[in-house]
């Protein structure tokens, strides 16, 4: 998808960019240098896809359930695979995606989201039981220290739906089901979660405190099942759910520093 002209994008050798999987996609993730497009499956395996011609370069069976996360670290030498099984596992990218870190007992819950610290040796998972649990990479031994010492760590993608600095997204009338995904602008300046009402919010960031100010933009017919900024912060996509829709949305910038520090924050579907 070319996001500058609203249309499909298309290969290297002007065909347009579809691949059939031959079997449904749960998660995907692109590598950092935009060469590889890993896809998670309902069977527990991934595929790699090299982003050129959109040929299957690689097929592996990870677990016997849905993969729901796939995340490659900042600098794109690990891959994070996690499923319904509440399973994690990160594989070395430049050893033909070997195992090299499992965890299998940690999570009670289906495993909804996932960071990278910026330098690559810290993660973070979250899972459907609300809980958050931080790890050593790429061994997932689990950090058991105090985690009051990574409130200054550089997470390298802000994709966790738990976390102090969106604390204000969870008000007093927020259940655990409520948020299916979060996402926040490259600048670190602007919050979005993705509804299961079908709507998306935004709050500035970080939204800390109990009941922060936010907008409330609706588009989807059904719940919003994911969100994220494009890296140049001009935009923002979300997937629907049961209305199979995915919406791209202009993210309308302050011209000025007033206006800025006023708090406007403007979306509209482009």
């Amino acid at each position: 998808w070319n996001s500058h002209n609203r249309g499909m994008h298309n290969l290297r050798n002007g065909k347009r960019a579809i691949a059939y999987m031959g079997m449904p996609g749960t998660a995907s993730a692109i590598s950092p240098d935009a060469t590889m497009i890993a896809v998670g499956h309902s069977g527990g395996q991934f595929t790699i896809w090299d982003s050129d011609n959109l040929q299957c370069v690689l097929e592996n069976s990870v677990r016997d359930r849905s993969v729901t996360v796939l995340h490659f670290s900042h600098d794109g030498k690990q891959l994070l695979v996690a499923t319904a099984g509440g399973t994690l596992d990160v594989f070395d990218v430049r050893s033909g995606f070997r195992k090299v870190g499992s965890n299998e007992s940690r999570h009670s819950a289906s495993v909804t989201s996932a960071d990278f610290s910026a330098d690559g040796k810290l993660l973070r998972s979250c899972d459907n039981a609300g809980e958050i649990l931080y790890w050593h990479a790429p061994s997932l031994k689990l950090y058991d220290e105090r985690t009051v010492e990574l409130r200054d760590v550089r997470w390298a993608t802000e994709t966790i739906q738990m976390a102090w600095d969106r604390k204000s997204a969870w008000g007093q009338r927020v259940s655990l089901s409520d948020i299916n995904a979060v996402a926040v602008n490259p600048n670190r300046t602007i919050l979005l979660t993705a509804e299961d009402d079908g709507a998306m919010r935004v709050f500035r960031f970080p939204a800390i405190g109990d009941d922060m100010a936010c907008k409330r933009y609706r588009g989807h017919s059904s719940a919003v099942q994911g969100i994220s900024f494009a890296a140049d912060d001009r935009y923002v996509f979300s997937v629907g759910g049961y209305d199979l829709c995915i919406f791209q949305w202009r993210h309308l910038q302050p011209l000025s520093k007033a206006q800025s520090h006023s708090g406007m924050l403007d979306f509209r579907a482009d």
